[in-house]
Order: structure tokens, then C-alpha cells, then sequence
């Protein structure tokens, strides 16, 4: 038994395995490239698979706003 199981899959345009994937599957998280998905691809994709529970977006490759940021340590 398993509390939570992370699946893959290829990517959401272009390719049909997605939807069978994202079907066996309580809830779905879509990720995209900053400066490499557009809005109206996002938009696509989250039109696609409206079957499927979406429960969130990732950004990946985003760029710090402030050079001056810091963990503080606890």
C-alpha cells in the first residue's frame, strides 16, 4: 500500500497516452517550461484533458526575481 504514487507521463500535446495514464489517476498536475509553453498551448492542453482532475500547475525554469534572496536557517 502507498500513500502517493508519482506517474511521468509524456508530454499532454501530441502524444494519446496521456489521457488513459491521467484516467487511472485521482488528480493530475500539469507541468511547463517558463518561455517555452505558450499561454494558448496551456490552454490546449488543459482543454484536452478536462476529463481528468487537474489539481495543479508547475512552473519549472523560472528565473529569480531578487538577486538578494536567501534561505534564513533555523
Amino acid at each position: 500500500n502507498y500513500d502517493l504514487i508519482l506517474i511521468d507521463s509524456p508530454p499532454v500535446l501530441g502524444v494519446v497516452d496521456t489521457i488513459p495514464i491521467g484516467l487511472g489517476c485521482d488528480g493530475v498536475v500539469m507541468v511547463g517550461r517558463m518561455k517555452q509553453v505558450t499561454r494558448l498551448e496551456l490552454s490546449q492542453a488543459i482543454s484536452a484533458h478536462k476529463k481528468l482532475n487537474v489539481i495543479g500547475l508547475v512552473a519549472n525554469g523560472v528565473s529569480p526575481t531578487h538577486k538578494n534572496y536567501a534561505y534564513l536557517k533555523a
